[in-house]
């Protein structure tokens, strides 16, 4: 059974008891480090709930150049944290992608 998880932008992330949760794990982290934030989801191949935040274009164009999304996944039970590269699709739409987010999203300059 899948699990959805709840992303927040940077500007709306909420104090909340999950935020305070990987702060104690992670007191490390900085909220303006990142671009947005998710409610923690059980990830099937860690086995556990993960938290996941987005970083920054300048970080991930720096690291993997413009073609690449990074994310990093902390983890609640294990107190790990990784780093996730998400490769931008390029190419024609799929007949399956919504018109308007191809053009939206996937093609808009970055």
């Amino acid at each position: 059974m899948a699990t959805i998880a709840q992303t927040y932008a940077h500007s709306e992330q909420p104090d909340s008891a999950y935020r305070l949760a990987y702060l104690t794990i992670f007191p490390w982290v900085k909220k303006e480090n990142y671009l947005s934030i998710s409610t923690p989801t059980y990830h099937e191949a860690m086995e556990e709930n993960v938290i996941t935040c987005c970083l920054p274009r300048s970080v991930s164009s720096v690291l993997f150049g413009e073609r690449v999304v990074l994310a990093r996944k902390f983890c609640m039970s294990s107190a790990k944290s990784y780093i996730r590269a998400y490769y931008m699709y390029e190419g024609d739409a799929q007949s399956w992608l919504p018109r308007w987010l191809y053009f939206n999203v996937l093609h808009r300059k970055l």
